[in-house]
């Protein structure tokens, strides 16, 4: 005698529902899922890109006005304010309620 096999996944609110096995098979994206795809590939965006802008403008200035380090330490400490800036926003962004 075969066991029914039960299929459970999570769902948005965090709980583990029963899925009918028909629709475990099926592999097709809904527009939500892609919007969550899109959103966690500009993540990468949104904390690098902060850092890596000052790093350059750091560089930049530092050759300009022939103060070495100083820029470049000055630049990367506020890049890194910015990406936690940019952390935190992300965060609250997905926290409000919809």
């Amino acid at each position: 005698m075969k066991k029914k096999q039960k299929i459970s996944k999570i769902d948005n609110e965090g709980n583990i529902v029963e899925v009918k096995k028909e629709s475990s098979k099926s592999n097709t994206l809904t527009a939500e899922q892609i919007v969550r795809y899109g959103d966690y590939l500009n993540l990468g965006f949104y904390l690098v890109a902060p850092l890596l802008v000052a790093v350059l403008a750091g560089f930049y200035f530092d050759k300009w006005l022939n103060t070495k380090p100083f820029f470049i330490l000055l630049f990367i400490f506020l890049g890194s304010v910015a990406t936690f800036y940019n952390l935190i926003k992300l965060t609250k962004d997905k926290d409000a309620p919809h």
